[in-house]
């Protein structure tokens, strides 16, 4: 069919319309989907001081519940204190192990079973567990997680830290801040 002169200008019109039509309808239908149980905001999370520590880096891990990643490369191990002051993590220059008993893992919500191992050399009767071996570790941490302590948007940003204790017996800290984001 081919259109005749003056008829292609309304042709396009009516296309036009019809197309408009038809995606007007799809927009509608495929609005933000809405989700019963819903929070009504975000945790935001962000590290206003590191350590300076040689090999030494971390970042917070983005998500619905934010975590903390480090990575470390340096010569000599570095512990990361859990939530009540005890051995939780033990950073190497190419491992990363965890103590199953500590009450900062058997407090964290996606720890894996696990069966430890004791390690060579622990005079300290502690079980470690290897969870990497590169020398990073990421998890989801309870102290960036605002969810056992009173919480409001509007009394500004709540503070985070995480101890970490040197080879050499030197307490270092990574802290942070906690934001509330309301959801669109």
């Amino acid at each position: 069919m081919t259109p005749q002169p003056g008829h292609t200008g309304r042709m396009r019109r009516v296309l036009f319309g019809l197309v408009s039509l038809s995606v007007a309808g799809l927009v509608e239908g495929h609005g933000a989907p809405t989700v019963d149980g819903a929070p009504p905001d975000i945790i935001e999370a962000r590290i206003t001081h590191q350590p300076d520590l040689p090999g030494f880096r971390a970042m917070i891990l983005e998500g619905p519940r934010p975590g903390i990643l480090m990575h470390y490369q340096g010569s000599e191990t570095l512990t990361v204190l859990g939530t009540d002051g005890e051995p939780f993590l033990r950073f190497t220059g190419t491992s990363v192990m965890a103590n199953p008993e500590s009450p900062g893992w058997q407090s964290l919500p996606n720890r894996p079973a696990l069966k430890s191992v004791r390690e060579a050399g622990d005079r300290r009767g502690k079980d470690w567990v290897a969870m990497s071996r590169s020398g990073s570790f990421g998890w989801l941490d309870p102290r960036l997680y605002p969810s056992h302590r009173s919480f409001n948007s509007t009394e500004g940003p709540l503070n985070w830290s995480i101890t970490l204790r040197t080879a050499s017996g030197d307490i270092e800290t990574i802290a942070g801040e906690l934001t509330r984001r309301p959801l669109p």
